[in-house]
């Protein structure tokens, strides 16, 4: 018996998937690789669908919010609706974002097809309602952006390495580690931070 035979309820987005949101009643919210976003309730019924610039890479709910990023943008639609509340361009590719405290923290990155690395690198904050607040712009590119401690933290490539905390006004403090490599994926507890490096 293979997987799909075991399947008891199948939704489908129409493009390749690229983003998975679950909560706790078991609803879905999936993004796909040309922008499309779904949400689906517990039994499979389609709530709304709504369309984005581009390939939508995270998705993060916050209250009534659904906070995305989607290519070069950062949009927030409304859980409810599917309405696109507000939507804004980043520098380089939107790569992934955090909520908290009603603010809105993303990271991006710009990639240098001559030099075949990644050249400039930012993180933003918004409120929640999509108001600008600042950017602090950096030259090692954030892989992964989390919350710990009410603070966000961030893990970082070369040449620096190592994680930052991002203070609410911006300011960076940079910690470094034992392995010289990058940091590319986390996961954080109300305990500790885990950071995953690039050599293992």
């Amino acid at each position: 018996m293979d997987l799909l035979s075991a399947v008891w309820m199948e939704r489908s987005l129409n493009q390749p998937i690229s983003a998975l949101h679950v909560d706790s009643q078991g609803a879905v919210l999936a993004g796909g690789w040309d922008g499309a976003l779904k949400h689906w309730n517990d039994a499979g019924d389609v709530l709304w669908s709504a369309e984005l610039p581009d390939r939508i890479t995270s998705i993060s709910v916050h209250e009534h919010s659904v906070l995305v990023t989607a290519g070069l943008h950062i949009a927030c639609v409304e859980l409810g609706s599917g309405e696109v509340t507000w939507s804004h361009a980043l520098e380089g590719s939107a790569d992934a974002l955090l909520v908290m405290t009603n603010a809105v923290y993303a990271i991006s990155s710009v990639y240098d097809i001559e030099h075949n690395d990644f050249i400039e690198s930012a993180v933003w904050k918004y409120s929640i309602d999509g108001e600008f607040e600042w950017i602090q712009r950096m030259d090692e590119r954030p892989w992964v952006i989390l919350e710990h401690e009410k603070v966000p933290w961030i893990g970082l490539g070369r040449p620096k390495c190592g994680f930052s905390s991002v203070a609410s006004d911006g300011t960076l403090t940079h910690h470094t580690t034992e392995a010289n490599s990058p940091i590319t994926c986390g996961t954080a507890s109300l305990q500790t931070l885990l950071f995953g490096h690039a050599d293992g």
